[in-house]
């Protein structure tokens, strides 16, 4: 609908499943220009028929959940830990603080993935969504501890990339140009998509 040259649009929200009861079958919102479905894969439309800003989305999503993972290790670099052997710039996780780590770790991959399960409308979409908002967390947790404690001073510096199954460490240009390629890979696939 269009008033005075400006576009006033209404979406309709579908509401389906144990939802439809108790929402109704349309609930109308202004100015959204896409259809939502509130099936519990509130994304998928959104992906169809507005990628890009769903991909914004998703990516301001990772953005956060970076943020959160950095703010996480600035408080562990404060505990104080020896370093790894070798590796001036790697606090030694062991015992129960390694063991709770690792399992921090698991949950904010199971968090990344359900929302790639979420979002994805088939398997390889789901892959797609996961590999794009796993590398951007990945690389805005680096950013994050750059800006919470200036580290890492270079792309040389060594890092725990993974705590599971077991650390592995390697210098900082590795996750980040691997993360970098990999986001740029499976943004452009999502973008390219026709399911």
């Amino acid at each position: 609908m269009y008033k005075g040259g400006r576009h006033l649009a209404w979406s309709r929200i579908r509401a389906s499943g144990p939802f439809e009861r108790t929402l109704g079958t349309w609930v109308q919102i202004p100015a959204i220009p896409f259809y939502l479905q509130i099936n519990g894969i509130l994304f998928m439309e959104v992906l169809r028929q507005g990628k890009i800003i769903a991909l914004i989305l998703l990516a301001v999503f990772a953005v956060a959940m970076g943020f959160l993972e950095g703010a996480v290790v600035y408080y562990l670099r404060l505990l104080p830990l020896p370093n790894v052997p070798g590796f001036p710039s790697v606090p030694n996780l062991t015992g129960h603080v390694l063991f709770v780590e690792q399992f921090r770790e698991a949950a904010t991959i199971v968090m990344l993935a359900s929302v790639a399960v979420l979002v994805g409308r088939n398997r390889w979409r789901k892959l797609l969504v996961f590999a794009f908002i796993f590398s951007i967390w990945d690389l805005f947790y680096y950013v994050s501890l750059y800006f919470l404690i200036g580290w890492p001073t270079s792309l040389v510096d060594w890092d725990a990339v993974f705590l599971i199954p077991f650390p592995w460490i390697f210098p900082v240009w590795v996750p980040v140009g691997g993360f970098f390629a990999l986001a740029i890979y499976s943004g452009y696939k999502i973008l390219k998509s026709n399911k």
